[in-house]
């Protein structure tokens, strides 16, 4: 998925976690020509998720992850995380 806002979908982020749990571990993202940064990773709206040692390819800054209320994402330095909605 190259802009989940561009499909017409409610997805908010590459991955969308509404509930459960997600581990994103050593993956690599590239950004697609013309998706701003801020198109999130991982949007996470409950649940709780893990992000550790994402590459990313085509940022000029680090991948986001964003999540609806804070504590619902433990990530490293390797993403920066935003929180809200």
């Amino acid at each position: 998925m190259s802009d989940p806002a561009a499909t017409g979908r409610s997805d908010a982020g590459y991955v969308h976690a509404t509930s459960g749990s997600v581990l994103l571990d050593g993956i690599t993202t590239a950004r697609a020509t013309g998706v701003g940064e801020s198109v999130p990773i991982l949007y996470a709206s409950g649940g709780k998720h893990i992000v550790r040692n994402v590459r990313a390819q085509g940022y000029t800054g680090r991948p986001v992850v964003r999540q609806a209320v804070a504590g619902l994402i433990d990530a490293d330095s390797s993403v920066t995380v935003v929180t809200g909605a």
